[in-house]
């Protein structure tokens, strides 16, 4: 067994592109050499990158296939030979096999006799085939922009500068864009950019770029930006503001981190801290520094990519930046703060919202009815007591989107809703609604918080449903590269937030209240709610399947009905949870009969009433006996929401179903007992129908 180490070299990635490449290579790697007979689990490729390059490592590789040998059938004896000579029939598939005709033999079968060949598959050398490999790995990485350079044909984020690939401490030398690959890779850019270095493994690889000051394991690297950013902060008395994203962006903008610290004017910590800080890191990149008790000091650190000859020049430079963007940013925030919020939202009507959809003011005027009827919706259920008045709902939703219009905001789009807030609080408004008008925007992405209180929570679900119904109803659905307008993140905020806050949502309701909201003619109202219910529904399904819950069971749940994202997540569970119940297996297996010999059944012999006078087997009598209890009880439990019990009770006709199917048949030629016996299974099936769909069941491989 061997290894590989496989080392792509470029310009500059940016960080968002290099993270994310890097997140799509072990699966890349996985698929393209298991495909070639030489399998691999993603979870067994290593990866490693920073700004330049873009690595991963695979243990344990054979260094060729497996030999085996396959039975192949070719045409009839009778097509094959002519006067006991072959004929091209039999000539043309020895070559296909790769045998010599002379070899061929033959099988009998129920259809006659046929000539047959035996084939060695296998025993190809590992090296070879990642000759194959590698560059398909290298052009199947995803960006969301690529390049041509020079006069070349290949594509990929940046120019490629060099190419390592080592198998078995060799290189593979295939050729891509013009390279060919070999067992040389490159040390930081400015402080050894003449210096060959040779390379035979991972281990070796990692710690050969460290000693030429690359640090390319990113999790290495992040902790070494932290410790040096920590310790320049240390040394002004403060620490760094914990900021896991921001740490994750800077390790991808450099090989190795020198830490500077600069200094602002005390006079700009008047400013919102917003203001200060989203300029540090989203524009530059900043670290802020922050006291022992979290306040702002008036100090930030940033991280170099290579050691300064004179720190305090490039602090001075890093200085007038942030010193020049945040007079700018006290300059629009006085301009703007003179002027209350509501006045600065008048404006929406100049502000487009989506060309076929109308402006901002619009969609706000919808997002205040349709907060409220989310309101309504919740009324008398577990989430009532914490519900907001209408008049601070429709006050949140009503100045939602007036900082859009802001001075600051335009020139800080990243500031949008915490501009909001500030200028709802210096105008008088409630602090519940100022923090609603900044909660809104949450979750913005991944792994970030929901809104803390039900009114910021309530105004962010009206203003998904709204941009989910319109923008499906226009006909303008995401594909797997392309969701200009966020909608993966939309529908899965909505989940998010109801799940986080416990808010049974009838979403078919409100999709359909969101759709009806648009002016006729202005999108497909209907297809805009069904598709986007579709959208969501397609979220929560993975969204559960990445919680760990089997993927059949969360089919079977929202197969048979979706509205209320937390009925149907309880309802998965329970299914995944019972179905490791050896009694619940054939109980499934008997409802999925049932529901196949209805579905097959004619128009004219269903929807009728069971009739117990016209059983003609004791199977019959037990099972309707079975049944009544079964579904009494279920309807309890669901009316309860207990799914877990609700669908246990399907373990009690087990032993009646089975007596049933082996004692009488149910497609019988009489019409009477035909019709009867569909009826009784329907009577049974109607009950569950609506909590889960056993026939989506899989309990012949693990799920």
């Amino acid at each position: 067994m061997s290894e590989l180490l496989f080392e792509i070299g470029s310009e500059e990635l940016p960080a968002s592109y290099a993270m994310d490449a890097l997140a799509q290579l072990p699966e890349l790697v996985a698929r393209e050499l298991s495909a070639r007979g030489l399998p691999v689990a993603a979870a067994d490729v290593k990866t490693a990158g920073s700004p330049r390059r873009l690595a991963v490592g695979v243990a344990n590789l054979a260094d060729a296939t497996p030999r085996s040998k396959k039975a192949m059938t070719g045409p009839p004896v009778s097509a094959a030979y002519k006067d006991g000579k072959p004929t091209g029939a039999a000539i043309g598939f020895a070559q296909k096999c790769g045998v010599p005709v002379e070899k061929l033999t033959t099988v009998k079968t129920d259809k006659g006799e046929y000539i047959a060949a035996e084939m060695e598959e296998g025993g190809q050398m590992s090296a070879k085939l990642l000759e194959e490999a590698l560059p398909k790995i290298l052009e199947g990485i995803s960006f969301p922009k690529s390049m041509r350079w020079s006069d070349m044909e290949v594509k990929y984020a940046r120019p490629v500068q060099w190419l390592v690939a080592v198998f078995a401490g060799k290189p593979i030398g295939f050729t891509w864009g013009g390279l060919v690959a070999g067992n040389v890779t490159r040390g930081h850019r400015f402080l050894h950019r003449d210096k060959a270095i040779i390379v035979a493994g991972w281990q070796e690889y990692l710690a050969q770029l460290e000693r030429h000051d690359v640090i390319a394991d990113p999790a290495k690297r992040k902790v070494a930006v932290r410790e040096a950013a920590d310790a320049a902060a240390a040394k002004l008395g403060g620490k760094i503001e914990p900021d896991e994203s921001l740490l994750d962006q800077v390790s991808f903008l450099v090989e190795k981190p020198w830490a500077i610290a600069g200094t602002f004017e005390k006079e700009l910590l008047d400013l919102p801290r917003e203001v200060i800080v989203t300029p540090m890191k989203h524009h530059q990149r900043y670290f802020p520094v922050i006291d022992a008790a979290g306040k702002l000091m008036p100090h930030f650190v940033t991280i170099a990519a290579t050691p300064p000859n004179d720190a305090k020049v490039v602090a001075r430079g890093n200085e007038r930046v942030l010193r020049s963007r945040l007079s700018d940013a006290q300059f629009f925030f006085g301009l703007d703060k003179s002027t209350k919020l509501e006045e600065i939202g008048k404006s929406l009507d100049k502000y487009t919202f989506q060309e076929k959809l109308g402006s901002y003011a619009e969609k706000v005027e919808r997002m205040r009815v349709l907060a409220k009827e989310i309101r309504r919706s919740l009324e008398g259920t577990s989430a009532a007591a914490s519900l907001p008045s209408e008049a601070d709902l429709d006050r949140a939703a009503l100045l939602s989107k007036a900082d859009l219009q802001s001075k600051m905001v335009f020139e800080f789009p990243e500031l949008q809703g915490q501009m909001g807030r500030e200028y709802a609080r210096l105008g008088g408004e409630k602090v519940e609604v100022a923090n609603a008008i900044a909660e809104h925007y949450q979750p913005k992405g991944s792994g970030d918080s929901i809104p803390a209180s039900d009114l910021g929570a309530i105004v962010s679900i009206a203003d998904r449903l709204d941009t989910l119904a319109g923008i499906f109803g226009i006909g303008a659905k995401p594909t797997g590269s392309t969701d200009p307008y966020g909608l993966r993140r939309h529908a899965l905020a909505i989940l998010s937030i109801a799940r986080s806050k416990g808010y049974p949502l009838n979403l078919p309701a409100l999709l359909e209240k969101a759709a009806a909201g648009f002016p006729a003619g202005k999108i497909d109202a209907k297809a805009g709610a069904k598709d986007a219910l579709e959208y969501v529904k397609g979220r929560l399904e993975n969204m559960l399947r990445d919680d760990g819950v089997a993927p059949d069971a969360v089919v079977a749940a929202l197969s048979a009905r979706f509205d209320d994202p937390i009925d149907a997540a309880a309802r998965a569970r329970a299914i995944a949870d019972l179905k490791k119940s050896p009694d619940f297996e054939p109980v499934a297996t008997a409802f999925k009969r049932s529901a196949n010999l209805l579905a097959q059944a004619k128009p004219e012999d269903l929807g009728k009433t069971v009739d117990p006078s016209a059983f003609a087997h004791d199977s019959e009598k037990a099972l309707h006996a079975a049944a009544g209890t079964v579904a009494e009880a279920a309807k309890k439990h669901a009316k309860a929401g207990l799914w877990r019990e609700a669908i246990g009770e399907t373990v009690k006709l087990k032993n009646p179903l089975a007596a049933f199917y082996d004692g009488v048949m149910v497609m019988d030629k009489d019409d009477t007992l035909r019709r009867n016996r569909l009826a009784l299974l329907s009577s049974i099936v109607v009950v569950f129908a609506p909590i889960a769909d056993f026939t989506k069941l899989d309990f012949g491989k693990s799920t």
